[in-house]
């Protein structure tokens, strides 16, 4: 018989002569189970039959229980079950109290109706039951073999749903837990084992391919050690995100992503007040520059479910900006995120002119500015491209966020900015002395925001590991002590948006992100996360310290100080003194000094800049 036969006719016919099996039973039981007593019986009758079996027919196909599928029986549909026998029940009593069914016995009723009750959850308690059986059967030597550290709730429902899906190729060896109560239980015939203690045991007993760390709603610090002990298995590692995007999720695989390094070297989250960033930008007009970048495309992401009234897209990377256009354009067409409406423009910010006329049509009141040259090699062997496009273009943008009265304008800077050692870190601190400059005398609210690398875009070190890992190694490392501080795109864009918040102007927002992460350590952890072992599957080799890199980075210079928001992870940099004379000044020199072609650019930056000295 397929599915379809026996969702459409088998199921209900069963339930349906179940209530004919307990109407016969329930006369047994009440004749103290004589069979001679039974068989002479005089309340079993044609009439009785068809009443029983056509009122509860009635309620059965009235409250839909002929759709419901058995395998997957939850408790609203047992009440239904319930409301159904009851109701059924209660109207066949009616009518004997009423005399319709005067010959038929009370007790016996009542009887057949608890009795039909229970036959009809043992039978979805029992189907589900063999199914689950015959489906761990099937999986445990040819599925994938996986493991759940977290037997609570998030665990469980992953759990719940392997067992129930048979699209799933997956078998589920067993759950891991701190907490000792569950040591040595079972979750659906499944066992729980201790905490990491014990990971050397299971390991030894099962041939694991995954770990799913199931413990959403516990912090950071309670996570992190497991992880830690579960990379030295040569195993996949995801971990739930969400319990909410567990609950919601149509595949519990959506809300579920991999382990990345910062999960291992972590630091505190970032906790943002999403209502006030909702207020900064709903309703507003957005422009962001830089838009189909990692950082501009982050923004992109996260304004658009902010509400604005108006989004401005700005890049010249077509197919980056193209890309992020489609991406929220499919979302708001599925009803992910709300519908804005935008647009997307192909412009350079050193074209002045060009970026006028799109000022004037559309008058932002929020500027993200994000578009930059970042590569810090690169722009060594080529310093007069970061001048224009950093500085010049910058400065293009804060002119005329001026003179069209944009309300916050919010830079994207760097650490690199602090005692830059490089043509890119130098530029950037010159923004930062701009903005600082030219907000005292603006109606504009002028900020820059100030953190170290960001996790996973193109050209940074993970996406740089991964790839060499792929091609079999070696890692390469420049220092065994050079050391960054990291954060993911998401965290850097909340801090953002938290900054437009906090804006009065001239302020220089940087994050406390912890202690550096040694580029060594994270190398080693990746290949960890692969399944490796560092220096025997994978070398790692040290290839010396690229033209303007230093070991450190900082995040403030002595002379600044820094002072506390009302966000404890954010602080806020003094002021520092400039004229807007010099700021201008500067502008020429650099005008000059492109129109000229043949200037000691490095020089100049030097004089513009005062912290700035080669590496």
């Amino acid at each position: 018989m397929n599915k379809e036969f026996i969702k459409m006719y088998f199921e209900p016919l069963y339930d349906l002569s179940i209530v004919g099996l307990s109407y016969i039973l329930g006369y047994w039981i009440r004749y103290d189970f004589s069979v001679q007593m039974l068989r002479d019986s005089t309340h079993i009758t044609p009439m009785g039959y068809a009443s029983v079996f056509v009122i509860h027919a009635f309620f059965y196909f009235s409250l839909r229980i002929h759709q419901t599928v058995w395998s997957k029986t939850s408790l609203s549909e047992y009440m239904r079950i319930v409301i159904m026998n009851l109701l059924s029940g209660g109207m066949l009593i009616n009518f004997r109290l009423l005399g319709i069914l005067k010959d038929q016995s009370m007790g016996a009723l009542m009887i057949m109706m608890l009795l039909n009750m229970i036959f009809m959850f043992i039978s979805r308690g029992m189907y589900r039951y063999m199914r689950l059986l015959n489906m761990r059967k099937s999986r445990k030597h040819s599925g994938k073999q996986i493991l759940i550290y977290g037997a609570g709730s998030s665990g469980r429902m992953i759990l719940t749903e392997i067992l129930e899906n048979v699209d799933y190729d997956y078998h589920v060896v067993g759950f891991m837990d701190d907490n000792v109560a569950l040591h040595k239980t079972r979750i659906f015939s499944t066992t729980v084992y201790g905490g990491i203690d014990e990971l050397d045991f299971v390991f030894d007993k099962y041939d694991i391919d995954e770990v799913i760390v199931a413990m959403p709603s516990q912090s950071r610090d309670t996570v992190q050690p497991i992880l830690n002990a579960l990379t030295k298995y040569k195993v996949t590692i995801n971990k739930v995100s969400s319990s909410k995007l567990l609950i919601e999720s149509s595949n519990f695989r959506q809300s579920l992503r991999s382990i990345n390094v910062l999960d291992l070297l972590g630091r505190k989250e970032i906790v943002i007040d999403d209502i006030e960033i909702q207020n900064t930008i709903k309703d507003k007009v957005v422009m962001i520059t830089g838009a189909g970048g990692s950082i501009g495309s982050e923004l992109v992401r996260q304004i658009v479910t902010r509400e604005p009234k108006f989004l401005i897209l700005i890049d010249v990377n077509e197919t980056g900006i193209y890309a992020i256009q489609q991406e929220i354009r499919i979302q708001m067409q599925q009803g992910i995120i709300p519908m804005v409406d935008g647009i997307s423009l192909i412009k350079s910010i050193r074209e002045k002119d060009a970026l006028e006329a799109v000022f004037k049509e559309y008058k932002p009141e929020l500027v993200f500015h994000a578009a930059a040259h970042k590569h810090v090699p690169l722009m060594e062997s080529v310093p007069e491209e970061a001048l224009k496009n950093n500085i010049l273009g910058t400065f293009n943008l804060i002119k005329l966020s001026d003179k069209y009265n944009v309300q916050k304008f919010v830079n994207i800077s760097t650490d690199k900015a602090v005692n830059p050692t490089n043509v890119m870190g130098a530029t950037k601190r010159f923004n930062e002395m701009m903005l600082q400059t030219l907000n005292k005398s603006s109606k504009t609210k002028f900020v820059a925001v100030r953190f170290g690398n960001v996790l996973g875009p193109n050209g940074s070190v993970v996406p740089l590991f991964k790839k060499q890992i792929q091609s079999g190694g070696p890692l390469t490392v420049t220092h065994p002590d050079i050391a960054r501080y990291f954060m993911t795109i998401p965290e850097a864009v909340s801090l953002v948006l938290q900054s437009a918040v906090y804006a009065k102007g001239g302020e220089i927002f940087v994050l406390d992100m912890g202690k550096p992460v040694k580029i060594l350590d994270m190398a080693e952890k990746i290949i960890e996360l692969s399944g490796l072992k560092p220096y025997e599957d994978i070398d790692i080799q040290f290839v010396g310290l690229r033209p303007g890199e230093k070991l450190y980075e900082e995040l403030l210079m002595d002379e600044e100080g820094m002072t506390k928001t009302p966000n404890d992870l954010i602080f806020v940099t003094k002021p520092m003194d400039f004229t807007e004379a010099f700021i201008y000044e500067s502008i020429s020199k650099i005008n000059r000094a492109i129109e000229e072609s043949n200037t000691d650019y490095i020089a100049l930056l030097k004089e513009l800049v005062s912290t700035y000295k080669e590496a």
